[in-house]
């Protein structure tokens, strides 16, 4: 059963001279979304008259890209469920990407 979805936005490099600890990364924003309709939030998911949830989100952060080495915006979706048999909690990554800065309009400093 999924309980809820988070999104979460990362500052990132794909530079190779440049250490970069992935198990410790903390995202610069992130948003919770509850499935169950019973838990309330800040965020929220609707569904549409088609059987579609609909998510909204305005994230709003101070740029982390600025007179960094970060030039890229890491997006990841982790999906929150419960197993049915023994009701264990699940975590699972259903969306990871990443957009550079470029087709952000950011600079950063290189």
């Amino acid at each position: 059963m999924i309980e809820s979805l988070d999104l979460n936005l990362y500052a990132l490099n794909n530079r190779s001279n440049v250490a970069y600890d992935f198990n410790n990364i903390k995202p610069i924003e992130g948003a919770k979304f509850y499935i169950d309709k019973t838990r309330t939030g800040k965020s929220s998911i609707t569904e549409t008259t088609s059987g579609i949830y609909r998510v909204e989100n305005t994230f709003s952060f101070d740029s982390p890209f600025f007179g960094s080495n970060f030039d890229f915006l890491g997006i990841n979706i982790v999906m929150n469920s419960k197993s049915i048999d023994d009701e264990t909690n699940i975590k699972k990554s259903i969306y990871n990407s990443a957009v550079p800065t470029l087709y952000l309009g950011i600079q950063t400093n290189e």
